[in-house]
């Protein structure tokens, strides 16, 4: 059925679209921790180790903790510009370490500039994890908004493709139960309840107007009818199989027989007392009273 299809297909453009969604903030988040780690790695690591340089500059046996710090910021290079004041550092730390103020003093200046280098360093980092988490968040948002307008095109398709044609025909059954036997659907050939409508109006205009004889028999059922009430002069009852009631004599009329009662009788294969019941065929019977 088209609709099914059509149905089946939208909800697996949804599923999909909030797969692709969930799969893309994955991969946001992914990007997101590496970038934090990185400024971490490339930059904090460094600044510690000048600070650690500082402290050990500061104390009378720093030796060997400036050169441990030194040897860790040397090993985690990561600009351009460090590369030059290491080299400084490296030119001048034995004669700071023994206390000649020029050598410490352009210790401190390279120092100084190189915790500088990585603070800028961190900044800028941390800017481009921004942008990334900004781009990531409108990213989101974009995706929410295209599954949203999404969700709607696909729920006015259900809508009128399939529960509202599924409605109007709740709707057209109530009314006909309650009365309105001439109620029916409203039908759009190129709609999607069209096929539905017409198939419900057909049943209802199959029960509304019961099933008709085939011409042939009519003659036939005349010239029965006619023997009935001319040569039967105790009340009779010519019915059919399914329990119709063909025609009453006029004897039958004149002592107010029930001949529903008598045709529903016959139909559970029981006569009532006094009848007697006659099969003129395998579609046609005859009951009359004893007399």
């Amino acid at each position: 059925m088209r609709v099914t299809q059509e149905t089946r297909v939208g909800l697996w453009a949804l599923l999909g679209l909030q797969l692709v969604t969930a799969m893309t903030a994955i991969l946001l988040l992914s990007r997101m921790g590496p970038a934090i780690e990185r400024i971490i790695d490339d930059n904090v690591y460094s600044t510690e180790a000048v600070e650690d340089m500082l402290a050990a500059l500061a104390r009378p046996d720093g030796h060997d903790a400036f050169l441990d710090a030194y040897t860790r910021a040397r090993g985690n290079v990561t600009e351009h510009d460090e590369v030059p004041l290491l080299d400084t550092i490296a030119r001048w730390d034995e004669a700071a370490l023994a206390g000649d103020p020029n050598a410490r003093a352009e210790v401190l200046e390279a120092l100084d500039s190189l915790a500088s280098v990585n603070r800028r360093s961190i900044v800028s980092a941390d800017e481009r994890a921004s942008r990334l988490s900004f781009a990531g968040a409108w990213a989101m948002v974009l995706m929410g908004l295209v599954g949203f307008l999404s969700s709607l095109t696909v729920w006015r398709r259900i809508d009128a493709r399939l529960l509202r044609p599924i409605q109007q025909v709740a709707d057209v059954v109530r009314d006909v139960r309650k009365g309105q036997r001439r109620r029916r659907c409203t039908v759009d050939l190129d709609g999607p309840g069209g096929g539905l409508g017409s198939d419900v109006n057909w049943l209802l205009d199959r029960v509304d107007t019961p099933a008709q004889p085939p011409r042939a028999e009519l003659p036939v059922r005349q010239a029965m009818v006619a023997l009935l009430d001319r040569f039967v002069e105790v009340p009779a009852i010519l019915g059919t199989s399914d329990g119709e009631v063909v025609s009453v004599n006029a004897a039958a009329l004149d002592a107010g027989v029930r001949s529903g009662a008598i045709a529903r009788a016959v139909v559970r294969e029981t006569v009532p007392e006094g009848w007697v019941l006659e099969r003129l065929s395998e579609a046609w019977w005859l009951a009359r009273q004893e007399g």
